[in-house]
């Protein structure tokens, strides 16, 4: 449960950052946005529209469409969302797409931010988050825009998020214990509390991470991690289209294999090849046709 719930702490992770560095110390203003915008467009709504195509014709040629209907909004709908899921037809991309529409209205966000009801609004946020409300109309519920709200708050208030990181890393060690205490709590009260303590888990570890960051930072920027962050992006869009392949092999060994020790060594070994396997084919695009994978990339 350690592990599953230090995997959550991403996304969130990556909105507040998005937000942050959204306006970078500028002022808003008409051309400001503007200018927000265009780029936005490039890097993020650009890339989403060409994966979700590329998984939606995978999906049609593998016959593994989910709908019947020759509707071209049944087709488009895909592009946005999928029943049951929130997500688009390639649904890790979700996050580009809340992240877009949060971009739009950023606008709002610095107003308020400016403003006295700035500290209003952020503990008006972190309430919805933590009851849930909105999980049924967003995949995060209010989670994405409390965390993008809380980096625009952080940016425009020109408070020194370094400084803070630095503060953060001393106190590491309370960090790790109160983040092993909030993973033991969602074992033991699954069904009562367990939304709760699952958000608590993401604040601590966002907390814990950044403070990990800056305790290694120099030894991380010297190591191959650093590298293979520079397509993180491309393997991230691409990542989507592979997952229900894996899934699907996954599932039919599991029928197959009963041994439960086999079985995980198993799924190790075909999570890391698929691992390998994306690594290799973002070099080769990158390398042979670098202009597409620019695009791809959202100009990254």
């Amino acid at each position: 449960q350690f592990i599953c719930q230090l995997c959550k702490i991403a996304v969130p992770l990556y909105f507040l950052m998005s937000g942050y560095f959204l306006y970078n110390k500028k002022k808003l203003t008409s051309s400001t946005y503007k200018q927000i915008l265009i780029k936005r467009v490039k890097s993020l709504i650009v890339p989403y529209l060409l994966w979700n195509l590329a998984s939606l014709i995978l999906n049609i040629l593998g016959g593994n469409i989910l709908f019947h209907s020759k509707d071209i909004g049944d087709i488009l709908i895909l592009f946005i969302k999928q029943t049951p899921s929130l997500g688009p037809i390639n649904h890790p991309l979700w996050y580009l797409r809340d992240l877009f529409i949060f971009v739009l209205i950023s606008p709002i966000c610095y107003i308020i931010g400016k403003s006295v009801f700035k500290h209003v609004l952020f503990l008006v946020l972190i309430l919805l988050w933590l009851i849930g409300l909105g999980d049924t109309i967003t995949y995060d519920g209010f989670g994405g825009l409390l965390f993008f709200y809380s980096g625009i708050l952080l940016n425009i208030n020109d408070i020194d998020i370094y400084r803070k990181i630095k503060v953060l890393a001393n106190r590491i060690h309370l960090y790790i214990a109160a983040y092993m205490i909030c993973s033991i709590l969602l074992v033991l009260y699954r069904d009562d509390l367990s939304g709760i303590y699952l958000k608590l888990c993401t604040l601590v570890g966002i907390w814990l991470f950044v403070s990990l960051l800056e305790r290694h930072k120099n030894r991380l920027i010297k190591s191959h991690s650093w590298n293979l962050s520079q397509n993180s992006f491309f393997l991230y869009c691409m990542h989507g289209i592979f997952t229900g392949s894996v899934s699907g092999i996954l599932t039919k060994i599991a029928i197959i294999v009963q041994h439960p020790l086999i079985f995980i060594l198993l799924q190790v070994i075909i999570i890391s090849g698929a691992i390998v396997v994306l690594c290799l084919f973002s070099k080769l695009v990158k390398n042979i046709t670098p202009t597409a994978y620019s695009i791809l990339s959202g100009g990254r």
